[in-house]
């Protein structure tokens, strides 16, 4: 993790991007705290892996800060949403790319409704205090603006553009068209109803379900085998009465979000 941090750091030094340099030494600078803690522990500490990844738990975690952190700083204005613009797969993220569209905002895109997505919901918690429900969220040079609630309002009272440009994002060419301009379509699975997981009826979903999501909300997504067997200690089934595996409750987990 570290070399690969320190060939990155390179590459933006060669690029030119000081915000990216400042960002890549900053990681650099944790790595290399996190390695001379872990000198110091047992080795059987030290020797944690994660059943996930199979990988270090520490180096997991630094990697995935470092994926974050570089996620939101990669463009002055970056779009955490379910899907993409041409394939939308909630109405609050449509409504947020329409507006930065109608705005002639530039702006950068990551589909959280991937396995990617859900790693990195934890530490957008952790990091940035923000509640992963709250998707779609902008961040604006690295710094959460808000979710579709704020914008939505800024648009309406006609503030949006101009905060958003005062904050470092960029705007289209006097002329241009922006990119997105006619190609925002929804995908086939487009939740029709407001995706913050408010709406759900657990009894609709089954007790599972609900306890089920009750733990990722604690404890975040991944390590299925542990949430099945946790599950189970509950005297809790599959939908159709099975054991419930590490699949099955990520394919119920899938289903659900």
């Amino acid at each position: 993790a570290l070399e690969a941090l320190q060939k990155a750091l390179t590459l933006a030094e060669k690029s030119g991007h000081p915000g990216q340099q400042m960002f890549l030494q900053r990681m650099i600078a944790q790595a290399k705290d996190r390695i001379e803690q872990a000198a110091g522990k047992d080795k059987a500490e030290d020797e944690i892996v994660s059943k996930e990844s199979g990988v270090p738990k520490q180096i997991e975690d630094t990697t995935l800060m470092a994926c974050v952190e570089g996620l939101v700083h990669r463009a002055p204005l970056v779009l955490l949403m379910n899907g993409t613009p041409d394939q939308v797969k909630c109405q609050q993220s449509l409504a947020v790319v329409k507006a930065l569209v109608e705005s002639s905002i530039l702006f950068d895109t990551f589909d959280v409704a991937t396995k990617q997505g859900e790693a990195i919901k934890p530490w957008l918690k952790q990091v940035y205090e923000c509640d992963p429900k709250e998707i779609p969220l902008i961040f604006l040079k690295g710094k959460l603006f808000g979710g579709a609630e704020k914008v939505l309002a800024c648009k309406e009272d006609g503030s949006l553009e101009k905060l958003l440009v005062e904050g470092g994002a960029k705007k289209t060419e006097d002329g241009e068209d922006h990119p997105w301009n006619g190609k925002i379509s929804q995908a086939a699975e487009c939740e029709p109803r407001p995706c913050d997981g408010s709406h759900f009826e657990w009894a609709e979903l089954g007790e599972t379900a609900g306890a089920l999501v009750e733990l990722i909300a604690k404890v975040g997504p991944g390590a299925w085998d542990t949430k099945a067997e946790a599950l189970s200690g509950r005297g809790l089934k599959g939908p159709d009465g099975e054991e419930l595996t590490a699949e099955l409750v990520q394919k119920i987990w899938e289903e659900v979000a």
